[in-house]
């Protein structure tokens, strides 16, 4: 039987569900908004209030509550990060922009807790954000965030699955095995913040490179011509193309500049080319091609296609233009259909 004090708590919470539920979402934005300025990359956030039959289950199980106010978790939030060392990063974010009341982390590092592993934060808004218009209405309630990994968040979905809450709970005939499952996952998060820190320090080694005129000789990959790309030929591939009627590119063309040097990439390598100064070869020579690529322009017009001058396609076009057979290669991007046609029609009589 219900008593009366919890069910006046539970009466109190259904009528203020719906304020704890809005805080949490407006609070899921801030966190996401403040991520993304200190450029924290979150695989996914969500929010909620806490149901009323799982308030009920917890006023069962723990009677020491007189008032909302006390419960931490009637709201929460949770971040889910794709490295494991953005996990204490957003913890210090909430720290220095919310109240933190408590920190509370789960699981004690060894793979038997793995799947249970996280970090659960108590926040209350600031004394400066509780005085802000569009936070006033949320300044006495509570917030439970969870920070974990999308790694840890997958494997406790699937240990949550297999109806187990802590790993005392699960058999010991299959607890090894499933230990055993947790350490692999483990190590794969502790390889991805590896893999992070060094494929940032690569690319800074080949900006310092690049800007030290080492380009040249840099393997051909998509993080080596980002870094060198604006020391290569780009301006007599643009006025080859220019000189071929090309159109000038505007903004919206240009979006997404680092998926066009992917595409040059796996072209350059079907090409057989293996270093930066063998791609910057090809567009220093660019010139000998106006005749092809004005040619290419005409048949496009008369299909209703326009093509814009954006030099990693233009290399690419050049790729073809040189050795046709780049057309049937099983690796290269692909072009646009029309352009594809254009390009097989323009690069077999230039073979």
């Amino acid at each position: 039987m219900e008593r009366d004090d919890s069910k006046a708590l539970i009466d109190e919470y259904v009528g203020r569900r719906a304020r704890y539920s809005e805080f949490a979402w407006n609070l899921q934005r801030l966190i996401g908004e403040l991520c993304r300025v200190d450029d924290i990359a979150l695989h996914a956030s969500e929010s909620r209030a806490k149901e009323v039959d799982s308030l009920r289950g917890k006023l069962e199980r723990k009677q020491r509550y007189s008032t909302l106010q006390e419960i931490p978790d009637l709201c929460g939030v949770r971040v889910l990060t794709y490295y494991s060392g953005d996990v204490e990063k957003v913890a210090a974010l909430l720290h220095r922009e919310l109240m933190v009341l408590d920190r509370i982390t789960h699981g004690d590092g060894t793979s038997e807790t793995f799947g249970y592993a996280s970090m659960h934060l108590i926040v209350q808004l600031d004394p400066v954000r509780r005085r802000m218009t569009e936070w006033r209405a949320y300044s006495d309630l509570k917030a439970e965030v969870q920070v974990r990994t999308v790694l840890q968040h997958g494997w406790a979905t699937v240990s949550h699955k297999l109806d187990y809450k802590a790993a005392v709970e699960i058999p010991s005939q299959i607890r090894h095995g499933l230990a055993r499952a947790a350490a692999f996952i483990e190590a794969a998060d502790d390889s991805f913040d590896k893999f992070r820190n060094d494929v940032a320090s690569l690319r800074h080694e080949y900006r310092t490179n690049a800007a030290a005129d080492r380009w040249r000789e840099f393997p051909l990959n998509l993080d080596s011509l980002e870094s060198a790309w604006n020391f290569l030929a780009i301006d007599a591939v643009e006025s080859a193309a220019e000189s071929a009627g090309f159109e000038r590119a505007g903004e919206g063309q240009l979006s997404g500049y680092r998926q066009f040097l992917g595409h040059l990439v796996r072209a350059a390598h079907s090409a057989q080319l293996d270093t930066i100064g063998e791609l910057n070869a090809v567009m220093t020579r660019a010139d000998r091609y106006i005749p092809a690529l004005a040619n290419m322009k005409q048949l496009a017009l008369k299909a209703g296609l326009t093509l814009w001058i954006i030099p990693p396609d233009i290399v690419h076009m050049l790729l073809v233009i040189e050795d046709p057979r780049l057309l049937t290669h099983p690796d290269r991007p692909l072009f646009h259909q029309i352009l594809e046609s254009v390009l097989r029609d323009v690069a077999g009589k230039s073979a």
